[in-house]
């Protein structure tokens, strides 16, 4: 059973020791990683990269104001960064959604080798079609004067299905059915720490890489679960002339922006908003267990 009084400290001296975080928060509960990471972010004197980590997360969100769910032995944290706007324009930021959760599928392919693992733009990890993980980029709103006058902080968070069981009360709240790593491999148990070292290490390696790599467009293919599938997309709901339109993903821009192409032939490119997959007629889906 978990000593969290003993435990959490030698957890943030291993994160501290073998990773490049500067600072680390290790919570036995939390209503949001997020919600904590944006107020502490705000703080100049803040080193980073940081961490925030919480055992239970009982308020979790999501992308478009969807609810992340998370139990017990789950994995719920969120990553500060400081961005070189000098590097990575604020108009490109939808970058990190991108690389965060490639970054987060090589993790889990890391402790998970088989099975069809890959991204569904921009951020969600799934093991075939069900939903392991995901990611939500956020900034703070008012970030105090930094040191360096072309840093911009901005809050990752993560969440990952790792040791939880994924009730039945749970995959109906969801658009698809979820899975974790305990699930898929129940004799061989993931500890929590050694995952989230792993984790912070990739997804920080992965932020601080912007140049002399293969573009965004070059490596998605290793990644994208949708390309080649019958999608829809759908623009957040409190726009006010919402748009929703069905198209074959074609992978994604240099910009990062998913290309879905209509039914007459013409392309258009999605930056926002939601996606979802549709059965296609006279197809057969593969199964991947």
């Amino acid at each position: 059973m978990l000593d969290f009084r003993t435990e959490a400290p030698e957890w943030r001296e291993k994160l501290l020791s073998e990773t490049p975080l500067k600072e680390v928060e290790i919570w036995e509960s939390l209503s949001s990683t997020n919600t904590r990471s944006l107020e502490i972010a705000r703080d100049p004197d803040l080193k980073t990269p940081a961490l925030v980590w919480a055992l239970e997360q009982t308020a979790g969100r999501g992308r478009a104001g969807k609810t992340w769910l998370s139990s017990t032995g789950s994995l719920t944290l969120s990553l500060i960064v400081e961005i070189d706007t000098r590097l990575l324009a604020r108009r490109d930021w939808f970058y990190l959604a991108l690389k965060s959760g490639m970054a987060v599928c090589d993790t889990i392919r890391s402790f998970c080798p088989t099975g069809a693992i890959g991204v569904k733009w921009p951020n969600d990890v799934f093991v075939g079609d069900q939903k392991i993980a995901g990611v939500l980029v956020e900034t703070p709103s008012q970030t105090q004067l930094l040191a360096n006058q072309h840093a911009q902080r901005v809050v990752i968070g993560i969440g990952v299905n790792v040791n939880n069981d994924i009730s039945d009360v749970a995959r109906k709240s969801l658009d698809r059915d979820a899975v974790s790593l305990q699930q898929l491999f129940p004799f061989e148990a993931v500890a929590l720490i050694t995952f989230t070292t792993e984790l912070s290490k990739r997804v920080l390696q992965e932020l601080t890489t912007f140049s002399a790599e293969k573009t965004i467009a070059d490596r998605w293919g290793e990644y994208c679960l949708l390309t080649g599938q019958l999608v829809e997309w759908q623009t957040f709901e409190q726009e006010s002339d919402p748009v929703v339109l069905t198209g074959i993903c074609q992978g994604i821009t240099s910009c990062g922006e998913l290309r879905i192409q209509k039914s007459d032939g013409s392309e258009v490119l999605a930056n926002r908003g939601s996606i979802r997959w549709l059965p296609r007629v006279n197809t057969v889906r593969k199964k991947h267990f």
